[in-house]
């Protein structure tokens, strides 16, 4: 039996979800167990809640959303696919990790670096990359067009948690942060044609800290398929990585960031004991793959048309 691994980098101790008064939406199953209200314009939506000890309980609860919210965020999940990676362990081959991935255009998505490998080592191969659509369909890796490089430091056991990461990073000038981002061209075939998955909308434009705009999360948390998440509060960290108070949990790593105007703003790769989950903007992405690839390569040609 092969096991499966959650590869996000992140702390999951906090149970405070309830309490945190930037949510909006808690962790959502917007693709299953959803049931209309008879006689409103709302749905009974299944809630996954945080157990503390890196559990999530797998829509054990039910709450009621309004029509709107509900179809908004069903829309925004359209795009967004779940993630089986062979886990690049040398001789563990049973072993496979779990994450999120979004379709940009043409046949390429995004996701994180240590999605794809999750020793970061192996960033320019598929690794056995599968993704698998909302409607079922799967679809493996065919190419790695770009991987941002690992860091020279990777993390270490210990070193997990983003908070003790900062603080080893302020001790230290040999250990930089680097971006955690991939693009990834998948195979196609002509009776489930990739480029049929609706894409997603890219905002080029750098994000504006706010405290009162909403901020939305689609991810495959803890491998139970796609949840949604919404909650207010953003800051730009630095001048590549934002930080939102968004619900994201272990498998929530290479699923996007979305603003008000349903564009993806960056790719969350990280949360941190404070209830703060971490992206690398969607800016800095797309400036670099233009540099990196070039204005003529397919890939951003094919990503071209979904740039704002």
């Amino acid at each position: 039996m092969r096991t499966l691994v959650a590869i996000i980098v992140l702390s999951l101790t906090s149970t405070a979800f309830a309490q945190d008064a930037n949510l909006i939406w808690p962790m959502l199953k917007v693709r299953s167990g959803v049931k209309p209200v008879r006689g409103q314009d709302a749905f009974k939506v299944k809630v996954s809640v945080d157990n503390g000890n890196m559990r999530l309980s797998n829509g054990s609860r039910t709450i009621e959303m309004d029509g709107d919210s509900f179809r908004r965020a069903k829309s925004l999940s359209d795009a967004v696919l779940t993630v089986e990676a062979g886990h690049d362990r040398g001789t563990d081959t049973d072993t496979v990790a779990f994450g999120t991935a979004f379709h940009v255009g043409g046949n390429y998505i995004m996701t994180n670096r240590h999605v794809l490998s999750p020793r970061q080592t192996n960033w320019t191969r598929c690794n056995g990359l599968k993704v698998k659509s909302p409607a079922g369909k799967s679809y493996d890796c065919h190419q790695v067009v770009y991987c941002e490089p690992t860091p020279v430091c990777v993390r270490n056991k210990g070193m997990e948690d983003e908070t003790a990461f900062e603080s080893h990073m302020k001790e230290t000038s040999t250990c930089p942060r680097t971006q955690d981002m991939c693009l990834i061209e998948v195979k196609t075939n002509r009776r489930h044609p990739f480029a049929a998955i609706p894409s997603v909308m890219l905002d080029s434009t750098r994000p504006e800290a706010s405290t009162t705009a909403a901020f939305s999360t689609v991810g495959n948390s803890a491998n139970y398929g796609l949840h949604f998440s919404e909650s207010r509060s953003l800051r730009m960290v630095s001048d590549w990585r934002v930080g939102v108070r968004t619900q994201a949990f272990p498998g929530n790593s290479g699923g996007p960031l979305f603003n008000e105007q349903n564009e993806v703003i960056g790719i969350v790769y990280s949360r941190n004991n404070n209830i703060e989950t971490f992206a690398v903007s969607m800016e800095w992405t797309l400036n670099r793959l233009k540099e990196k690839l070039g204005e003529s390569h397919p890939a951003w040609q094919a990503i071209l048309p979904n740039n704002r």
